[in-house]
């Protein structure tokens, strides 16, 4: 089983990475804001249509929390769109790869070891800087 487990985590990464590549590929081709439009515009329609009831049950609370996350989402969607123009899609898998890393390396000095200790959102954008 743990041999499987590995062998899955290795399939996800190289499809992870694979992804890098073809967005800088269609972003050869297209504006990266448009991309992203045509992206993500559909991805969202759809899940608001399967999601309908749960969303109509979403206080103003809820409303205002998914906001302010698809602020912080869509602005980090766009500035790594944004660098591929300019970077190599190895650096950029690379670069994002290492923010897992740093929030692991925080978390893990924060609490003490403890790495699956709750996460709060408070303390997500206290990561943003990195391993600082």
């Amino acid at each position: 089983m743990r041999r499987l487990a590995e062998l899955a985590l290795v399939g996800i990464a190289a499809v992870w990475g694979l992804t890098f590549v073809m967005v800088q590929d269609a972003i050869a081709e297209l504006p990266p804001l448009a991309f992203l439009a045509y992206r993500f515009v559909p991805a969202g329609l759809l899940v608001a249509v399967f999601s309908w009831t749960a969303l109509r049950a979403l206080g103003r609370d809820g409303w205002r929390a998914g906001l302010v996350m698809g602020v912080f989402l869509t602005a980090g969607y766009v500035f790594q769109t944004l660098g591929l123009q300019d970077t190599s899609a190895s650096n950029a898998g690379f670069i994002t790869g290492l923010f897992f890393f740093c929030r692991w390396l925080k978390r893990h000095r924060t609490h003490g070891g403890n790495v699956r200790a709750p996460l709060t959102f408070p303390e997500d954008p206290d990561s943003l800087p990195g391993c600082a």
